[in-house]
């Protein structure tokens, strides 16, 4: 079995930043790593970006632009999904720039059935302009993030990223071409200079391979390669398809145990076949012009949760008085049969299930894992396909998923920089060059093309046409393998010698040795060129000579050697000569065809190696193949809402007592445990979790999926929300409680729902009192530790689906590791024994523990406070400001409540808090309450006055966490476009507000946390400087 993973220390002399870029068609990540000489890297992941402070942090972002009518760009990634972007884009005419990407890809006959759905590019815009913006983009979203996220970060990105390495990924199907018109879209963002130096700083990775990293440094695999078995990587993105096989062994690490495939039957087929549906089933309705609209919400919102094809599914896209019976359409949501949405789906399945077929076929090693990555991924329909199709053949099926809420490939592109655990990949295609050869009447194959026989300069009879092949399709290849070709160009000149251009062909076709290229002309392509200066070898040419009739003809041959090493992820070329017995090598550079796979508009003519024959005959016919083989304090770190962030280092018997670094010291226990933590906050929850290995340093995972909540950028966070019916029974919890189907089904039977009840658990102070009134009541005849119960059995279910779905062998591991688990709850600062009490009730009565000795201390307990300290120093957040003695403070600023905890790093003791931690009931819900109370005044007397709970939960949901800048205009998005009222600045179904409006709902709050900071500076018993 493989070990378990271990990064090695960085061997470089100074400190240096790598950034991967995965630019998807619909979404993009980004991840980093700042090497440090002699310290193991740490990959991160960019998890916030401008217009998209999501409430669990996303680590992707929309791949999307707009541009004006005079071609500037005017907005990039979610700040383009932005109300006010969108409204101005309309009245603007602004043009949107969508699967741009695509427009790179290779023009397959297999990829024909894309080119109309492909939006167009803006008028006089290339893809690599298009590309190139968005590249600078994310670079700029990189900056702004390791500048706010790290301390001293404006000193550190100043000091990095002039000499940064970038690493792009791409799907498995791209090659030279694209990785050439990428380079050349990063030397235009300015993320490197266009000279040898600055090309070197960009590298290119396929996502399938990426994938595989990810994998491998999460340990994903570990369980899955034992004696030599194989896994398969299925990359199902937005735009592609990747499947990627690969065999491990001990010797030489991961290998390439077939041919990759790259289909392009993503996510946004789906959203295509769709749109398709919804406008022949709208048309002549008063939603005809609402298809596209209500098509986009079926892309955010039913497609990513869609999961059983007996279930009705629901598109929600309008205001609740939205209704058509005769469509299905009630409160504003379309409903549509689980078989109808599932028909979206086939095509898209169908494909990946072919693919899989073919590579356990083909693979040179037994298959017996497949891992499932992506965006698309995330969805359970899919995913459940998949198992049931290949598991009952033994073959496990899991979908991995980032731990710190990253994109599996932008991660595992980092991972391919420093780690490089592929050591061998198979040849994509049969790959040589075309050349002349002499020809030879007795020879069957030469009399069959004596036709095409041509007289080169010299006079000498050659047939064209001839295939040399140099490597074969399915050769396994190093990176270090060296490929070569032995040729000899014949000139009447030496200066036509001083510069050689040779083609390389790849046949992609199924006929075994082919020699000849008119066997099957349509599967040869011009790959790339290879161009080299040669004048250093033309001043040692003699001349030749040789009689044509009675006069004597004076020419120069060149003999050279192509070498070609295929092995690597980017194509690379020099020629090599012998002087007086010696090797001698120059550079060559490799020109791309661009248009490489189009083969109705080739018309090469094989052998092209130079331009200007001065004699006037057909260019390169000469060419034969001769010889063939192959410094600041900080003042205060503020968490964001509740969630696993405050958990990363909650969890027991992980470090009790913190050092300044985030180096983990190996598990000293003697048998492998599990441990879970679970934070149920006011609005939302979160669940980290982390299986102790003895002798291993521990690595905390968040659970980043839930039922309902296939988001796809990983979700951390699941809202703390539970549904009963009339008889007490719950019917929905978490994301699930949200859904459209559930809300219409609660509606229509009289559900309760239970939110907020956390906080029947607070305890009854004067400086409490004023949320009495505000707070939801409990379900008739429930307890609030019944409540709290019920919730805790949902998170212990989610994080049980969890393991057993993104773990190789999940379903045994849980059972062996379920019985002693050991779990950790936090609670806010404020809370103390009584309210400990009746958690640990609540966890008996939700079945974690029994109520024995031994099982209450599998149960322990943390502040909120105090769990945040443990991720700030875990992410290394407080390293440069616990300098000389100085203190920090920790501002955990969550749904319900407000936790403010100071502390100091005293050496060898660890940290101390320094004053009494404080607790405010001034959340985020208190701006959402504020907010209802201001809008219920506003509308009051229109006709939206009924949709005023609708309208503060949108503004709960979206409005309210992008909220930034007093002097902008912010919007409420509630309806379709067609709902309209001038008089409540209400248009295309969102509602215009002012910021300061705005502002005021959130004053109370802010005005409490700076209180309750100035009083803990004021109190703490050592300095907490603030910085200017």
């Amino acid at each position: 079995m493989a070990a378990t993973f271990s990064r090695k220390p960085y061997s470089g002399t100074k400190r240096k930043l790598v950034l991967a870029f995965d630019v998807g068609t619909t979404f993009s990540g980004i991840s980093y790593a700042i090497l440090d000489p002699g310290k193991v890297p740490e990959i991160r992941g960019v998890t916030q970006f401008p217009a998209q402070e999501n409430v669990g942090g996303d680590c992707k972002i929309p791949t999307l632009l707009y541009y004006d009518v005079k071609g500037a760009l005017r907005a990039a990634g979610a700040e383009a999904r932005d109300e006010a972007i969108e409204e101005m884009a309309a009245d603007e005419g602004w043009v949107k720039a969508e699967w741009f990407k695509l427009h790179l890809r290779p023009s397959t006959a297999a990829n024909a059935h894309i080119t109309s759905t492909i939006p167009p590019l803006p008028r006089g815009k290339s893809a690599i302009d298009l590309f190139a913006d968005f590249l600078r983009y994310l670079r700029d979203c990189a900056r702004s993030f390791i500048e706010e996220r790290h301390a001293n970060g404006v000193a550190l990105w100043s000091s990095l990223h002039g000499e940064a390495d970038y690493v792009l990924t791409h799907p498995n199907g791209w090659a030279g071409a694209q990785q050439q018109l990428m380079r050349k879209a990063a030397i235009r963002a300015g993320l490197v200079s266009d000279d040898l130096a600055g090309r070197s700083r960009v590298s290119f990775l396929t996502e399938g391979e990426a994938s595989l990293h990810f994998c491998v440094q999460s340990d994903l695999t570990v369980d899955a390669i034992n004696d030599g078995k194989g896994i398969l990587i299925v990359d199902a993105g937005g735009g592609t398809i990747d499947i990627s096989a690969y065999r491990y062994t001990k010797d030489a690490g991961y290998e390439e145990a077939a041919v990759p495939q790259c289909h392009l039957q993503g996510s946004v087929l789906v959203t295509t076949r769709a749109e398709a549906f919804l406008t022949d089933l709208l048309k002549d309705s008063p939603f005809a012009e609402d298809a596209k609209y209500i098509a986009e919400a079926f892309d955010k919102m039913t497609k990513p949760v869609f999961r059983n094809v007996d279930d009705w599914q629901f598109i929600k896209f309008g205001a609740p008085n939205d209704r058509d019976d005769k469509l299905n359409i009630k409160r504003g949501q379309l409903k549509l049969p689980g078989t109808t949405v599932a028909e979206f789906f086939q095509p898209s399945v169908d494909c990946i299930i072919k693919s899989i077929e073919e590579q356990l076929t083909v693979a040179n090693t037994q298959i017996t894992s497949i891992f499932l990555v992506g965006g698309f991924a995330a969805n359970t329909y899919l995913f459940k396909q998949i198992r049931d199709k290949f598991s009952p053949r033994g073959i496990d099926v899991s979908r991995p998923d980032p731990n710190r809420v990253n994109k599996a490939v932008a991660d595992g592109a980092a991972s391919f920089y420093l780690d490089h655990f592929v050591s061998s990949r198979m040849a994509r295609f049969d790959y040589g060059t075309s050349a002349n050869v002499s020809y030879s009447p007795v020879d069957l194959d030469h009399q069959q093309r004596k036709n095409t026989v041509i007289v080169n300069s010299i006079g000498l009879p050659r047939l064209p046409g001839r295939f040399c092949n140099i490597l074969s399709k399915n050769t396994r290849i190093t990176e270090t393998q060296e490929f070569r070709c032995a040729l000899f160009n014949i000139k009447l000149t030496k200066d036509s010698l001083r510069s050689i251009r040779t083609p390389i062909l790849c046949y992609g076709g199924n006929v075994k040795d082919i020699k000849w290229l008119d066997q099957d002309p349509s599967q040869f392509h011009t790959l790339f060129y290879v161009k080299a200066d040669t004048s250093s070898m033309c001043e040692t040419l003699k001349p030749l000579s040789r009689f044509i009739g009675s006069s004597i003809l004076i020419y120069y041959e060149l003999h050279f050697e192509v070498v070609l090493t295929l092995g690597t992820t980017e194509f690379k070329a020099h020629i090599a000569w012998k002087e007086n017995g010696i090797e001698k090598t120059s550079p060559a550079e490799l020109i791309y065809d661009v248009d490489f796979f189009v083969s109705d508009e080739e018309d090469e003519e094989e052998g092209d190696t130079e331009d200007g024959e001065e004699e006037g005959e057909d260019e390169g016919e000469d060419e034969e193949v001769e010889d063939g083989s192959d410094e600041e304090d900080e003042d205060e770190i503020k968490d964001g809402e509740e969630g696993t962030d405050r958990l990363t280092l909650a969890l027991k018997g992980l470090s009790h007592k913190m050092s300044t670094g985030t180096a983990k010291t190996p598990y000293k226990g003697k048998t492998r445990k599990l441990v879970i933590a679970f934070d149920v906050g006011t609005t939302f929850s979160g669940i980290s979790y982390a299986i102790l290995d003895p002798g291993v340093p521990p690595e905390i995972r968040g659970v980043t999926q839930f039922p309902g909540q296939e988001n796809v950028g990983g979700d951390c966070k699941i809202p703390s929300l539970l549904y009963y019916d009339n008889m007490g029974d719950m019917k929905a919890a978490g994301a699930e409680a949200k859904s459209e189907g559930v809300e219409e089904q609660a509606a229509d039977e009289g559900w309760f729902k239970a939110e907020w009840f956390k906080l029947h658990l607070r305890p009854k102070t004067k400086a409490t009192a004023h949320l009495s009134g505000k707070i939801p009541p409990l379900p008739p005849g429930k307890t609030v530790i019944a409540v709290f119960a019920d919730f805790l059995r949902y998170l212990y279910q989610c994080v049980k689906s969890y393991i057993q779905e993104r773990h190789a062998n999940g379903d045994e591991l849980w059972r062996a590791l379920r019985p002693t688990a050991d779990f950790v709850l936090t609670h806010p600062n404020g809370w103390e024994g009584a309210q400990q009490s009746q958690m640990r009730m609540a966890a008996m009565l939700a079945g974690l523990i029994k109520d024995t000795p031994s099982d209450n201390a599998r149960l322990t307990f943390v502040t909120e406070g105090e769990a945040s300290l443990h991720f700030c120093v875990s992410s290394n957040l407080t390293t440069e400001a616990i300098k000389k003695g100085k203190g920090i403070l920790i501002v955990d600023a969550g749904g319900g409540t407000i936790d403010v905890s100071a502390y100091k790093y005293v050496p060898d003791c660890g940290y101390e808090e320094t004053a009494v931690p404080e607790c405010h009931l001034q959340g985020s819900i208190m701006v959402t309450t504020r907010a209802e109370k201001f809008l219920k005044t506003r509308l009051k007397g229109s006709k939206f006055a009924s949709d005023v709970k609708h309208i503060a939960e949108s503004f709960d949901r979206a409005t309210k966490h992008v909220f930034r800048n007093i002097k902008d205009w912010q919007y409420v998005k509630f309806g379709s476009p067609s709902d309209r009222d001038e008089n409540c600045n209400i248009r295309r179904g969102q509602l215009k507000l002012t910021g300061a409006e705005v502002a005021d709902l959130f004053a109370p709050s802010v005005d409490c946390i700076i209180q309750s900071i100035q009083r803990q500076r004021q109190t703490a018993s050592t300095s907490i400087k603030v910085r200017e």
